[in-house]
């Protein structure tokens, strides 16, 4: 089995545009300081690199599923075809599905589907709701500072806080 570097989307992979403002065309995406090195650095150490995002504009009409898979193909190309895998929950906040943060359900499928040992994974967010969802799927959690979320330990209790993506690295090796 594998290990893994779960990425949460919005706030890790790219910036996050405001709170509550959704990224819903490629022209709204770039990619967060420090991302490309962090997923180069992981990818040569052996990780399995796994992008975890709940997408609430789809069920919400915002996006389409072909908007949300050009925006997914322009992240791939720009972190250099490193990423592995996609999981999305396409659900709205008032839904029950097991796919939303922080239930682990996409960790899990991503863990059957691409052969990863969760114990050896690590899960990188910036919200709770990350944190919550990598330590229910039994992963090392890491919570990255973010402008946009400042009180986000109030809420969880990461095994590791960086204040930066470059700060994550050596965490991992």
């Amino acid at each position: 089995m594998k290990k893994a570097l779960f990425l949460d989307r919005d706030g890790v992979v790219c910036e996050v545009l405001a709170p509550e403002v959704f990224l819903v065309n490629l022209e709204q995406f770039k990619l967060r300081n420090g991302i490309q090195e962090l997923v180069r650095v992981v990818k040569n150490k052996g990780y399995t690199v796994v992008v975890v995002t709940s997408q609430p504009q789809l069920a919400m009409g915002m996006l389409t599923l072909k908007e949300l898979q050009a925006i997914h193909e322009h992240m791939r190309k720009a972190l250099k075809e490193a990423i592995d895998g996609i999981y999305v929950c396409p659900h709205d906040r008032s839904g029950s599905c097991a796919c939303r943060k922080p239930k682990p359900g996409l960790l899990l499928q991503a863990a059957k589907d691409l052969n990863i040992d969760l114990a050896q994974s690590i899960f990188v967010g910036d919200r709770h709701k990350d944190v919550l969802a990598g330590q229910a799927a039994g992963c090392k959690t890491v919570l990255v500072k973010s402008e946009h979320w400042p009180d986000e330990l109030m809420y969880c209790k990461p095994d590791m806080f960086a204040d930066r993506l470059t700060n994550v690295i050596p965490l991992l090796i």
